[in-house]
C-alpha cells in the first residue's frame, strides 16, 4: 500500500511538471507581416497567408473581401494554439488586415551564388 501511494504521487508530480513546463508555449504570440493571400487546394480547399519570410499562416477569420489569390496584404494577428483540420500553416486570428502595394515592404533578394560561380570555385573543403 505504501509503495502504491508513492507511485501515484510520483505520477502526479510528473504530470504537474509537464503542464508547468508547457505553459510558456501556450502564451499568445503577436505577429505582424507583409505577405500574399493564397488559395490552398488541400482537403476541400481553403485560404492561407504566406508571409514574405516564407512562413505559412492558416487564418481563422479572413474577411471575404481579402479572399483573392495573390493579393498582397499587411497583417497583424495572434498565433493561436488550436487544432485545425487543414494541416497547413500556423493558425492565426487576424486582428488587422489591409491591402498593400505590390512592391511595399518586399524583402531584399538575398545574395546568391550562380551555378557558374560554383563551377569556377576550386574544391577542397573551402565550402565548410
Amino acid at each position: 500500500m505504501n509503495r502504491s501511494w508513492r507511485v501515484v504521487i510520483l505520477i502526479l508530480l510528473l504530470m504537474l511538471g509537464m503542464t508547468a513546463g508547457s505553459a510558456g508555449v501556450l502564451a499568445p504570440e503577436k505577429v505582424s507581416f507583409f505577405g500574399i493571400v493564397k488559395y490552398v487546394d488541400l482537403e476541400g480547399g481553403f485560404w492561407g497567408l504566406v508571409a514574405d519570410d516564407g512562413k505559412k499562416y492558416d487564418p481563422l477569420n479572413l474577411p471575404a473581401e481579402f479572399k483573392q489569390e495573390g493579393l498582397r496584404v499587411q497583417v497583424e494577428g495572434v498565433v493561436k494554439n488550436v487544432a485545425g483540420i487543414h494541416m497547413w500553416g500556423i493558425p492565426l486570428e487576424i486582428t488587422a488586415i489591409n491591402k498593400a502595394d505590390s512592391d511595399e515592404q518586399k524583402p531584399a533578394k538575398p545574395p546568391g551564388i550562380s551555378c557558374r560561380q560554383l563551377k569556377d570555385r576550386p574544391l577542397g573543403g573551402q565550402f565548410h
